[in-house]
């Protein structure tokens, strides 16, 4: 009775292995799989900038306004032609030229606003703006050549240049502004309300009209 036991607990056991068995290589098939993959890189490069004024290089710091004659004299008859000195002043340089009452002074937005080639790989905005430094003369700027008073500035010339030298989109373009010095009265032998302040001025010689002037690049969003 005893050996049958035993040979029943061995068959009994050996099925439970067999069985063991066949699941766990039945289960691995079941989970086997095929597969392959890839790899690879992508990158972003930052875009040039790089707009050339005048043939200089501006983000090089290459462009200075220092020594640029910007002024023009309008000659005394009102016609409105520049680049004419007054006969009855003595000439002084187009940076600083000699004014005196009766003077039309205009800063040239022409001879400020020079050729853009924008290089850069975004489209870049270009302005050109002059405000008044300091004013110890009697010129005003008023009407259409409002000169803005320092910190602000006043626009003369402002231009979208698209990238790698592409179309360009003129928002104003090149716009003068006109100082002028009012003459008192021309009847000889009598005085005008101010001739007394100018003459003062006359007498020293020294006092004088300054303007900065700047040109701003910047990427247009």
């Amino acid at each position: 009775m005893l050996k049958k036991n035993y040979f029943l607990r061995a068959a009994v056991l050996l099925l439970a292995l067999c069985t063991l068995t066949a699941s766990v290589f039945l289960g691995s098939g079941t989970m086997a799989k095929y597969y392959a993959s890839a790899e690879g890189t992508a990158s972003a490069r930052v875009a040039k900038f790089n707009v050339v004024i005048d043939n200089k290089a501006i983000e090089a710091n290459q462009l200075t306004f220092t020594g640029v004659p910007i002024w023009d004299l309008v000659v005394p008859d009102d016609t409105g032609t520049k680049n004419n000195q007054d006969p009855n002043v003595k000439q002084g340089t187009g940076t600083q030229p000699i004014i005196a009452p009766g003077t039309k002074l205009v800063i040239d937005a022409a001879d400020l606003v020079k050729t853009v080639v924008n290089n850069s790989e975004v489209d870049v905005r270009v302005k050109y703006q002059v405000q008044l430094a300091t004013n110890s003369t009697p010129l005003t700027f008023a009407g259409g050549s409002t000169l803005a008073v320092a910190p602000n500035w006043t626009d003369i010339f402002d231009a979208t240049y698209k990238y790698s030298g592409g179309a360009i989109n003129t928002t104003l373009a090149a716009k003068d502004i006109e100082g002028v010095w009012a003459f008192g009265t021309t009847t000889f032998g009598s005085f005008a309300a101010g001739d007394t302040a100018d003459t003062v001025l006359g007498v020293a010689g020294t006092a004088t009209c300054n303007v900065n002037i700047r040109v701003w690049v910047e990427q247009v969003d």
